[in-house]
C-alpha cells in the first residue's frame, strides 16, 4: 500500500492541477489532461488512488482524450437501461458497470463505456478496470457518433468476451442491437417494440428505454398512445 501511495505522490506531483471550481475539486486530486501519460500502468495507478483525469473519457496509445458532459436526455436513458439491467440481474454472476469503469479493449487502450454487462469471472486484477463485458451500450451524440460506430466499435467487438453491442440514438428514438451471434450485422427497434439483449437474457419495452427522455419521435409517440387509451 506505501508503495502504491508512493507511486500516487510521484505521478500526481508531476503533472498540473485543474483550475476547476473548488466545488467540483474538494473531493478529489484533479489531474488536468495537458499531460500524457508513459504507460496504461500510470493511468490506472493514478485512478486506482482516487485520481480524477478531468473530463477523460479514453486512454489511447499513451494520451488521455476528454469530453463534454452529457446531456439530461443521454442521462435519462443510460440511466433507464441502468435500472433494468440491475433489477433483471439481481442475485445472478453478471451486473452492470456505468460510465465510470474503465473497460480494457488493449494493452495501450482504456474505454469508458456509457454502461457495460460484467461478470463474476473477469479477469481485471484492477477494480476501476474490467476486461471481459459480455455486453456495451453506447448513448449516441453528435460529438461521439462517428467514434461510437467506428474507432471504438472496432476495439469493442474485438474483444473476445463479447457478445452485443447497443447503440441508442438520443435525439431521435433508435435502438441498434449487434450481436456476436449474428455475424453482428445490426438490428433496429423502435417504440412500441421490444427489444431483446441476449447476452443477460433481458427483453424491455423500447419507450422503456426512453422514459422521460424529450425528443420529437418520443412526443409523437405518447401522443398516439394517449389517444389510443
Amino acid at each position: 500500500m506505501l508503495l502504491l501511495r508512493n507511486q500516487c505522490d510521484r505521478l500526481a506531483s508531476g503533472l498540473p492541477l485543474c483550475s476547476l471550481r473548488n466545488a467540483v475539486c474538494k473531493a478529489w486530486w484533479l489531474v488536468c489532461l495537458v499531460s500524457s501519460f508513459t504507460s496504461s500502468v500510470e493511468y490506472s495507478v493514478l485512478t486506482s488512488c482516487g485520481v480524477r483525469v478531468c473530463w477523460a473519457r479514453s486512454y489511447v496509445d499513451g494520451k488521455a482524450y476528454a469530453m463534454a458532459g452529457a446531456s439530461a436526455n443521454h442521462n435519462r436513458i443510460a440511466g433507464n437501461l441502468y435500472a433494468l439491467i440491475w433489477s433483471h440481474q439481481r442475485g445472478k454472476p453478471c451486473e452492470p458497470m456505468t460510465s465510470d469503469m474503465l473497460v480494457k479493449t488493449t494493452a495501450k487502450r482504456f474505454r469508458y463505456p456509457d454502461l457495460m454487462v460484467v461478470c463474476d469471472d473477469d479477469p481485471s486484477q484492477d477494480t476501476y478496470v474490467r476486461e471481459s463485458p459480455i455486453l456495451i451500450v453506447e448513448v449516441l451524440s453528435g460529438s461521439t457518433h462517428r467514434k461510437d460506430k467506428t474507432e471504438k466499435r472496432a476495439e469493442y467487438l474485438a474483444l473476445p468476451s463479447l457478445l452485443e453491442y447497443v447503440l441508442i440514438e438520443q435525439d431521435i428514438a433508435e435502438v441498434v442491437v449487434q450481436r456476436r451471434s449474428e455475424a453482428w450485422r445490426s438490428t433496429y427497434y423502435y417504440p412500441g417494440s421490444t427489444v431483446t439483449l441476449e447476452s443477460i437474457g433481458l427483453t424491455v419495452a423500447v419507450e422503456a428505454i426512453y422514459e422521460r427522455v424529450d425528443n420529437a419521435n418520443m412526443r409523437v409517440f405518447w401522443a398516439e398512445s394517449n389517444t389510443q387509451t
